[in-house]
């Protein structure tokens, strides 16, 4: 069985990415915290139990690197995980701003696909840091507050009778209280 970790991303662009970590710490600042995070997280869960690419949006854009690059395509972020979840079996997505995140956690969320079809990574704010899938088939990920504390919640209730299971709870950064808590000043 191949395992896919699908890395969400946009291209670290001054303005356009972690908006409301920049209302906070200025754009300048995000966008460096967002770039070295993306960076880190490619380069701190490579691991041969899976293959890893970097799903990257605007369309067209790429990363320096040897990482293996996937537009998103069109779509709320709903359609555009669904659509890179329906790819293959046994796919991983998760975002790319989780400092804490390692190999061990993927390990384990990938582990609870052998018990789930269908694996949700809570984050502290009531988000999700990963959704994963063991078969192939489109998920409806709809209607989801994306960008708040109820997006978890709004994805458990969109999966309606489907059976799934929860990953380690993880801290994603989208403000400067949640960069502060993380130790970063």
């Amino acid at each position: 069985m191949i395992r896919t970790l699908v890395i969400f991303a946009r291209k670290p662009i001054r303005g356009q990415v972690k908006r409301r970590l920049a209302k906070d710490i200025g754009h300048t600042a995000a966008t460096r915290f967002y770039r070295n995070c993306l960076r880190r997280t490619v380069a701190r869960l490579a691991d041969r139990r899976w293959r890893m690419e970097v799903s990257l949006t605007p369309d067209g854009a790429r990363m320096p690197g040897c990482w293996d690059v996937r537009p998103q395509g069109s779509g709320d972020l709903g359609e555009r995980m669904a659509r890179a979840l329906d790819l293959a079996g046994h796919t991983l997505v998760i975002g790319s701003d989780i400092p804490g995140l390692t190999r061990q956690h993927i390990g384990r969320a990938f582990n609870r696909l052998k018990a789930a079809p269908v694996v949700l990574g809570p984050a502290t704010d009531g988000g999700y840091w990963a959704i994963g899938q063991r078969a192939r088939g489109r998920l409806k990920l709809a209607p989801i507050r994306w960008s708040g504390p109820h997006a978890l919640a709004d994805t458990i209730q969109a999966l309606g009778k489907k059976h799934y299971a929860l990953a380690d709870m993880m801290q994603d950064v989208d403000d400067g209280a949640a960069l502060a808590g993380l130790g970063f000043r």
